[in-house]
């Protein structure tokens, strides 16, 4: 009974810490996704002097190039 105890008590005080890494590493994924598009913006419009219009002109082949291999989904909902 102790034992149950024990671990329970420990179990409360654990899982508030494993919510904040996940949160941290789906914070850290949104991070490098958002750069990666940033970086992907940043190329198109050195090469053709404009912005994309929708992100399949990223992920598309442009004149033989493409600037970011796939269309990320949103890393914080389960969605995307």
């Amino acid at each position: 009974m102790i034992a149950v105890a024990l671990l329970m008590i420990s179990l409360t005080a654990a899982l508030p810490n494993i919510f904040t890494e996940g949160q941290r590493e789906r914070e850290e994924e949104l991070i490098f996704r958002g750069n990666e598009y940033a970086r992907a913006i940043g190329l198109y419009h050195a090469r053709f002097n404009r912005y994309p219009m929708k992100i399949e002109d990223l992920v598309n082949a442009t004149n033989g190039i493409r600037f970011l291999r796939r269309a990320y989904p949103d890393a914080m909902t389960k969605g995307g």
